[in-house]
Parts: C-alpha cells; sequence; structure tokens
C-alpha cells in the first residue's frame, strides 16, 4: 500500500478524495489504512450504499461512512457528525460515537452497535414483543425530540426534513404525482393530500423537535436475545422540524406498530396525533423520496395504496 507524500498537501488531498469518491472497497480501505496506520485492516467489506453515503465494515467491529460525490452530501455529512457528537449521554438507546475523523477528506468511523436490523427479525417478532419494541421506539423518539433546544440544533445548519417539504417544493411534487399516476383515482387521492398539507403549513406549528429523519426498520437495531432496541444509525437526514416526521415511515408501512409508538409517545408527551394528518405525512414522506430505480418505484406505489385504502 502506497504512502501519501507529505510534502504536497493540496496535491495529497485531491488524491485522497478521488480515491474515496470512487466509492469501491479497495479504495477506501487505503484511505483507511493510510490516515490510520495503527488500525491494522483484517476485512472489510460494504454494508450500505444509500443516496448520500458509502458505508463500509471494517474488521466486523468498526463501521465507516464516506459521504457521496457533491458538496451537498459533505455539507449533510458534516452536520450529522456534529450533531451525534452533542447527542452522547443524552438519549437511552446508543447512537453511533464517532471515534474517527478523515484528516484530508470528510469520513467517519465509529464501533459498530451489535445486534441486528429490525427489518430482518420483525415479521418474527410476537405481539408482546412487538409492543414492547414499539414502546422503546417511542422512548427514543421522545429523548431525541427533546435533547436538544431548537436553537442550538439549528446552530448546526439544519434544515426542514424531507419529509415535510417546503411550499416551494409542492410544484414539483405534483408535477410527479401528474407524471406516474394514471389512474384517477389514486392521482386525485395524492393531490388533495398534497393539498391538505399545504394547508397543514398555514395551521398553527405541530410540536417541532430535533429529528432522526430516516426513522425506519432499516436504521433500528435490535437485541437478537432480548428482542428489545439496542441502537439506532445513520442520522444522514437529521434535521429539524414536526415530530410528525419520524412517526411517517413507519405509519405508511405498518400501521399498527406505529399506532403503537404514537400511543406510548403520546403518554411520555402529552401530544395528541391526528390519525389524518398522519397520513398525509405518510403520502408526502414517499413522495419526497421518490426514487427512478424501478424496483423502488413499485414498492412505493404499493405503501401509497395502502394509505390511500387506509381507514
Amino acid at each position: 500500500m502506497k504512502e501519501w507524500s507529505n510534502e504536497n498537501p493540496a496535491v495529497e488531498q485531491q488524491s485522497v478524495r478521488r480515491v474515496v469518491e470512487d466509492n469501491s472497497v479497495e479504495n477506501l480501505r487505503e484511505v483507511i489504512g493510510q490516515e490510520l496506520p495503527d488500525l491494522i485492516v483484517h476485512d472489510a467489506h460494504p454494508i450500505g450504499e444509500g443516496a448520500d453515503n458509502t458505508t463500509i465494515e471494517v474488521n466486523r467491529e468498526y463501521v465507516f461512512r464516506f459521504p457521496r460525490k457533491g458538496r451537498e452530501h459533505r455539507h449533510s455529512f458534516e452536520e450529522e457528525n456534529k450533531v451525534l457528537k452533542a447527542l452522547r449521554g443524552k438519549t437511552t438507546t446508543r447512537l453511533p460515537e464517532i471515534e474517527f475523523e478523515g484528516k484530508t477528506y470528510q469520513w467517519s468511523g465509529y464501533k459498530k452497535i451489535p445486534g441486528v436490523q429490525l427489518k430482518d427479525v420483525k415479521e418474527e417478532l410476537t405481539d408482546t414483543q412487538r409492543e414492547q419494541l414499539a414502546k422503546d421506539a417511542a422512548l427514543f423518539l421522545f429523548e431525541l425530540h427533546n435533547a436538544l433546544p431548537i436553537s442550538e440544533a439549528a446552530e448546526f445548519g439544519l434544515k426542514r426534513p424531507r419529509g415535510g417539504p417546503s411550499r416551494e417544493k409542492l410544484s414539483d411534487i405534483r408535477q410527479l404525482v401528474n407524471r406516474e399516476f394514471p389512474d384517477e383515482e389514486m392521482r386525485e387521492f395524492l393531490l388533495s393530500s398534497i393539498d391538505r398539507y399545504e394547508h397543514m403549513l398555514g395551521e398553527a406549528s405541530p410540536p417541532q423537535g430535533l429529528l432522526h429523519g430516516d426513522f425506519h426498520p432499516g436504521n433500528i437495531v435490535v437485541n437478537p436475545d432480548t428482542n428489545r432496541l439496542n441502537g439506532v444509525i445513520d442520522f444522514g437526514e437529521v434535521a429539524i422540524g414536526d415530530v410528525y416526521v419520524d412517526f411517517a415511515y413507519q405509519f405508511a408501512r405498518d400501521k399498527d406498530f406505529a399506532k403503537a409508538m404514537m400511543e406510548e409517545y403520546s403518554r411520555l408527551s402529552g401530544v395528541e396525533f391526528s390519525e389524518d394528518k398522519m397520513k398525509v405525512y405518510g403520502v408526502m414522506r414517499i413522495l419526497t423520496h421518490w426514487h427512478g430505480d424501478p424496483k423502488r418505484v413499485v414498492r412505493a406505489k404499493q405503501w401509497l395504496e395502502k394509505l390511500a385504502v387506509m381507514v
């Protein structure tokens, strides 16, 4: 493995950026080896590649995340790391604790949170286990939403969550609906949901808090021995906004689990949820995460169909 030259820092930084943006495991492994010479890398394999980050697991002990190309992704990556540092010790649930950060390019590493993703075990849980896990998830969200004063969180440069778009974005979302949904009944349901959301923007604001922004079963880590919540990962969409947003994804996919979360959250916080509003947030969550991948489009349309017939 070659060594980076210290004689020309600008050239060195450019070389590291080129290697990182290639996103192959071997290149990312090379960057880790060069910037962390005391860490002997025995094993490295990818464990996820989302819209914003590429993630690899090293030695089955550490997780390293690298932002994708583009200044916006690198900026959100920086925000995420700042928030995670500010959240240390403020939640009962384990969160990633940043131990390593890139010297010449943005990346970070933390000890892997042990457990399995909820998406891989959810169907195997008993009703009692699901109810307890929903309560665990509600406690996490309650603690997260109240972990930092809004003014302090705003200093990190956080924006509105993607699941709760600004009024200016609604025109694009309406165009998406008109383009992708030829069925008149479904199209009218979605357009009326967007209208309802726009009206909600002018109403008294729901409770605001620090949001995870992408709270779904793939980012929820469960202890396989106890089936209790053990950690939450991927704060790449952390934001300030309506607390409804963090329930919207679950509501769109698994209404019963989401309702159990909402009931416990209400008990802890006193917030009363409107299922009508939650349905609207579920629609907006899916539409604002629309993706061109045909498989993901099919899945998104299935979730929207569930919301359309939900009573």
